[in-house]
C-alpha cells in the first residue's frame, strides 16, 4: 500500500522526536554529499529550498555552505519543523514553512537550489514531487535528491523486515527501495522537465556498534511499534534473536 499525504503527516508527527534522537545521524552523510555537489557557494545562488528538513541537521549544513543565501526550510510534519526551529534558533537568514513536497506554496521560478534528502522515495507520488521541484526552480537552477538505493547493499535497512518475515509477518507497505534504479530515476527527472540527471551511489556509515544499539534504534518507527504491540513475548524474543544474530554476523565481518 502507498500512504496518503495525511497518513504521512500523522506518521512523521508521531515519530519526529524519536527520529531526531535515534536516526538523524544516518542522514547527514547524504546531506553533505548533496550540498557538496550543488555548487551552493556560487555567487549566483541567493535562495535555497529544503524539502522534508526533519530535525534541521541537513539544513545546518546547507546554511554553512552559503550563509548569505536565504534558506527556506519546509517539512510536512509540524513537530519536525518545531524541532528544526529549536536546533537552528541561532541561525539567521532562514524561513520555516509547513509544506508537503507534492504541493509547494511557492511561485514558479523562486529558488536557485532545491534539496530533498531522503524524501523522494517516501512521498505518495514521486513524479509529482519532481515536477514541483522543477516548477519552483529558476532557469539554470539545480536540485538534489537522496533516496534509499540498492536493497542488496543496505543490510542495516533490511534486517528488521527480514526478521519480521522470519517470524511470519510480511509487510504491506510500499518498499522504501522502490526508486533504487538509477535509469528509472533519470527518466523520471527528465519527464518532470529537468535537462540532465546525474546519479551516484553514496555509502552511508551508521554507528550501530552493537545489536542492542541496532534494535533500540531500528524498532522505533511507529509502524514497527504497532506490529510489536500485536506480538507475543515469544515472537518478540524470536525476532530479537534473529536480528541480533544478523547484526553480530555483520559486525564480526567488519
Amino acid at each position: 500500500t502507498i500512504a496518503t499525504e495525511e497518513a504521512l503527516r500523522d506518521k512523521w508527527n508521531s515519530f519526529a522526536e524519536p527520529f531526531a534522537t535515534n536516526l538523524t545521524r544516518a542522514t547527514t552523510e547524504a546531506a553533505f554529499s548533496l550540498a557538496s555537489n550543488l555548487h551552493l557557494d556560487s555567487p549566483s545562488v541567493s535562495s535555497l529550498l529544503e524539502i522534508g528538513a526533519g530535525s534541521g541537521h541537513g539544513s545546518d549544513l546547507l546554511h554553512r555552505f552559503n550563509p548569505s543565501a536565504h534558506l527556506t526550510i519546509t517539512d510536512l510534519a509540524e513537530d519536525f519543523l518545531n524541532i528544526a526551529k529549536r536546533n537552528l534558533k541561532d541561525k539567521t537568514n532562514i524561513t520555516f514553512q509547513l509544506a508537503g513536497a507534492e504541493s509547494l506554496p511557492f511561485a514558479d521560478q523562486t529558488f536557485d537550489r532545491y534539496v530533498a534528502n531522503y524524501v523522494l522515495h517516501l512521498v505518495t507520488d514521486p513524479s509529482r514531487q519532481l515536477r514541483e521541484a522543477h516548477r519552483v526552480l529558476k532557469p539554470g537552477g539545480m536540485a538534489g535528491f537522496s533516496i534509499w538505493g540498492r536493497k542488496e547493499f543496505s543490510p542495516q535497512m533490511t534486517i528488521i523486515d527480514d526478521a519480521f518475515e522470519e517470524i511470519g509477518i510480511k509487510g504491506t507497505e510500499r518498499s522504501s527501495f522502490h526508486l533504487g534504479d538509477d535509469k528509472k530515476l533519470r527518466v523520471m527527472a527528465e519527464e518532470a522537465g529537468f535537462r540532465k540527471a546525474i546519479c551516484w551511489y553514496q555509502p552511508v556509515v551508521y554507528d550501530n556498534y552493537t545489536a542492542e544499539d541496532y534494535l533500540k534504534r531500528m524498532l522505533t518507527p511507529p509502524g514497527r511499534q504497532k506490529i510489536l504491540s500485536t506480538l507475543s513475548s515469544e515472537k518478540i524474543k524470536q525476532l530479537e534473536q534473529f536480528v541480533s544474530e544478523q547484526v553480530n554476523k555483520r559486525l564480526e565481518a567488519g
